[in-house]
């Protein structure tokens, strides 16, 4: 795993610029679509990715990575996953990508790389990856305000139930 900073994963290898697509703005917004760095975990939230294809692209998908400080990858999904098509771009159109979820995962630094593939295949795979950025955003999550203490990678909120038999008890 990368050493050191949360930083130092920023720009590293895997990134791929072919000229074909331009990230304008990646933002986080939370539920009163304030831009922001860090949320708590559990909250709701909007993943905003804005792109500028400077080439026409018949088949365009759009994809994001969340990763851990360590670099692990905990979750990813595309367009093409959702079953969405973004239809025909031509060169200079600007489109904007909102991916919402619930973002369960444990307190810490994680990142995000995203991702522009064109022509889907068959399995979720693409015959040219267009555009990748490793790392390219990071933010946190604290804790929940949630008095129950857990651990691992992602908050399930279960409930739990406790009953009791009293019909043999000892009297």
């Amino acid at each position: 795993p990368p050493q050191g900073s949360i930083n130092d994963l920023f720009g590293k290898t895997g990134d791929i610029d072919t000229g074909f697509v331009d990230l304008m703005a990646m933002r986080i917004l939370n539920s009163k679509s304030e831009q922001v760095t860090s949320i708590t975990t559990g909250d709701y939230i909007n993943l905003e990715i804005s792109l500028r294809f400077n080439h026409a692209c018949d088949d365009p998908h759009v994809g994001f990575r969340i990763h851990n400080a360590m670099g692990l990858s905990l979750y990813q999904t595309t367009t093409l996953a959702f079953g969405e098509k973004i239809g025909k771009l031509p060169a200079g159109r600007t489109i904007t990508i909102v991916f919402s979820f619930f973002l369960n995962f444990s307190p810490g630094r994680y990142t995000v790389t995203v991702g522009v593939s064109n022509i889907a295949l068959e399995n979720g795979f693409f015959r040219d990856t267009l555009f990748r950025k490793t790392h390219v955003m990071a933010f946190g999550i604290l804790p929940d305000s949630i008095p129950m203490l857990w651990a691992g990678i992602i908050n399930l909120k279960p409930s739990m139930q406790i009953y009791q038999d009293t019909a043999n008890d000892v009297k």
